[in-house]
């Protein structure tokens, strides 16, 4: 079983996100309406500001598993809503088919 921790996601972890989409396809699944091919850094700092600020309607995580601290996964918490508590997950783990 492996153990993670979800640690946020910062600019640092741009590059390691960009290797993991390698074609339109996968976009299409994972992010169709968020992010176009190919994903860039760009792209990626403006995703990051919706989860920056007092209220955020996101929160951006890395899996990262906590046996050898590799980054496993990506995950965010999307449509938070503070008032009902609630919030739906959207993720991707490194080795998706």
């Amino acid at each position: 079983m492996i153990d993670i921790e979800l640690r946020r996601f910062e600019r640092e972890d741009f590059a390691r996100l960009i290797s993991w989409v390698t074609s339109a396809d996968l976009i299409q699944k994972w992010a169709p309406l968020v992010f176009s091919y190919p994903l860039n850094e760009s792209q990626l700092a403006q995703y990051i500001q919706t989860a920056e600020g007092d209220k955020p309607n996101r929160k951006i995580f890395k899996a990262v598993d906590n046996k050898n601290n590799a980054v496993v996964g990506h995950i965010e918490l999307d449509r938070i809503d503070l008032k009902n508590r609630s919030a739906l997950p959207a993720f991707w783990w490194e080795n998706l088919p």
